[in-house]
């Protein structure tokens, strides 16, 4: 029982027992009074005691007279005295009185019935004690005390702790509790591994046992044995016709006017069911040149990548080059029958197609890993990261190669200014994008000609077709565009909040530009009901959504053919979702 419980239950005792004493009191005097004034009450022939009947509601004359004429009178008088008070207290004891029955017997008593004097006063007394039990309110007083009192519950038996096991006794030291960098005022010290852990999931296997990277160092590793199907083969075939085609660039919907760009991309649909290309999630894409073949080359997250006509789905040829995620493929700009392609792993190989070989051209240290490359001529940009650029030669693949500390960590994509070759253009997982000056850098620590900083690091950065702006996706939900065109400073154009945080099941955004313009730029969407693709003008408002019923998954990766209409979006289960305004089947069967 509570405190406070207790004291409401003490205060309304000392509250009603000194009305109960001042009633018993008054009655006790009041009889004694009654007998002193009228002596004749103690004669046993004239008393007549009376009792309430519960059941009728009626005062009933006791049946029972006592004789006491045989005895004397000395007798006679102190028994009736000792029996008429024995009565009443027995009467008492053994009735319950209801209050407000009582007064109703006595106020319907008629009062010109002829009775005796003691009868009426006795009538009346008992009426004023009992008006006045009424006025006390007791029966109110009585509910709320019973009320207030505690119900006493079956008892329950205490649960008995159970011994604790003692600490085994082992010589192996316990874990360090894991506590945070910030709440300990520590930097920040990202190694490769943790780096790794972080964009990639962890990559332990046993407790305590790191998981040893492996890769696929192979100077040169085949696309096609000669022990591979028919299909295959006859598929490989196929594709080396396709890309070897000559073609024509239309540029028609790179060079058109900006309202005839909006109508075209308006009217995209979905040409087809999403269909299967790659065994698993989908991390880079990049379309072939050719406007009249409409090839696309994937990558996914365990290194096996895939060539796919996107109009005969049956073309489509699936291998093995990387142990790791393949987090950059492209056709080569100079001969479109070669691609390449850079791996987590920390290597960077070329395909050819005509060939079937796949040649090593880049291997990083051992510690390190590599995250995305960009065609320079006969050479190669590599991103690593350490925050090291490097630009290897590809006709001497595997020798030194020039190197730039271009940040302090992760470089996250590099692509080479398009109209100036002199500069290049990267960003960083510490929040920033810079362009730098091959002339004036160092490997030490060049010096950006520009160099834009955030609070949150970004995922990438790249640049316009003519090279004036800059579109970055940043870990705050933020995409933004720059307007670089002095390759001098950097001015904000506009400012979009955009969900980037796209889990670990997904591969990440990265807002790209149209191939052949520099006022829109495409780019995946966490929203859902339906699943979309946005395209976005460089203003930041909103041309398009790609959407349709049939898309029941995300498409985080984004590529876009250079001169004809068609958007491609790969998903998380390696399936494509294919977007034009005209019927592919029609004009590329």
């Amino acid at each position: 029982m509570s405190v406070k419980r207790s004291a409401r239950i003490r205060n309304l005792k000392e509250k009603i027992e000194p009305s109960l004493s001042i009633v018993i009191k008054r009655a006790e005097i009041r009889v004694d009074d009654l007998i002193v004034e009228n002596p004749r009450l103690l004669r046993p022939r004239q008393e007549k005691c009376y009792k309430y009947d519960s059941l009728n509601g009626t005062l009933d004359e006791d049946e029972r007279d006592k004789d006491y004429s045989t005895k004397s009178d000395t007798e006679t008088e102190s028994d009736s005295d000792s029996d008429f008070f024995s009565t009443k207290k027995r009467k008492l004891n053994s009735t319950r009185i209801d209050n407000s029955s009582l007064l109703q017997v006595f106020e319907n008593i008629d009062p010109t019935e002829e009775e005796n004097e003691y009868r009426r006063q006795r009538q009346q007394n008992m009426l004023d004690r009992f008006k006045v039990l009424d006025s006390l309110d007791l029966d109110s007083d009585v509910k709320q005390l019973k009320s207030i009192t505690p119900v006493r519950k079956s008892e329950v038996p205490k649960k008995v702790a159970k011994p604790q096991r003692p600490a085994s006794k082992s010589s192996t030291p316990r874990e360090p509790i894991k506590r945070s960098l910030r709440l300990q005022n520590r930097s920040l010290n990202i190694t490769m591994d943790n780096e790794l852990e972080l964009q990639f999931g962890s990559f332990t296997t046993e407790k305590n046992e790191p998981f040893e990277r492996t890769r696929i160092t192979d100077e040169q590793v085949n696309i096609v044995d000669e022990g591979s199907d028919e299909q295959m083969i006859e598929v490989m075939n196929t594709l080396k016709n396709d890309v070897n085609l000559s073609y024509e660039e239309t540029n028609t919907i790179s060079t058109c006017d900006y309202d005839k760009y909006v109508d075209i991309v308006k009217s995209c649909r979905l040409q087809y069911e999403p269909f299967k290309v790659i065994k698993q999630r989908i991390v880079s894409m990049d379309f072939h040149p050719s406007s009249k073949k409409l090839i696309v080359i994937a990558g996914d997250k365990i290194g096996h990548m895939a060539i796919q006509d996107l109009v005969k789905q049956d073309t489509n040829i699936e291998f093995q080059t990387h142990a790791f995620n393949v987090n950059c493929v492209s056709f080569s700009r100079e001969d479109h029958t070669k691609f390449f392609s850079t791996s987590l792993e920390g290597c960077t190989r070329q395909g050819d197609i005509n060939s079937s070989k796949s040649i090593l051209v880049h291997q990083s240290d051992p510690d390190q890993h590599t995250t995305w490359h960009h065609e320079f001529g006969q050479s190669l940009f590599i991103a690593e990261g350490s925050g090291i650029v490097k630009l290897v030669d590809l006709r001497t693949p595997g020798e030194k190669s020039s190197s730039f500390k271009c940040h302090s960590r992760s470089v996250r994509n590099v692509m080479l200014h398009p109209t100036n070759d002199n500069y290049f253009v990267t960003c960083s997982g510490t929040g920033e994008f810079g362009i730098f000056d091959i002339r004036t850098s160092s490997s030490k620590k060049p010096n950006p000609v520009v160099l834009q900083t955030f609070n949150k690091g970004l995922t990438s950065a790249f640049i316009s077709a003519k090279g004036n702006y800059v579109v970055s996706t940043c870990n705050d939900d933020t995409i933004r565009v720059h307007d670089v065109s002095n390759l001098q400073t950097s001015t904000k154009v506009s400012k979009v909040t955009h969900n980037n945080h796209t889990g670990r099941w997904l591969s990440v955004f990265k807002a790209k530009w149209h191939p052949g313009r520099e006022d829109a730029y495409i780019v995946g969407s966490m929203l859902s009901d339906p699943k979309r693709i946005q395209h976005y003008h460089r203003d930041g408002h909103m041309i398009h959504q790609f959407s349709d019923d049939l898309m029941t998954t995300f498409s985080p990766c984004i590529t876009v053919h250079p001169t004809e209409p068609v958007f491609v979006g790969g998903t998380g289960s390696g399936k494509f979702h294919v977007f034009s305004p005209f019927n592919l089947d029609e004009i590329y069967s």
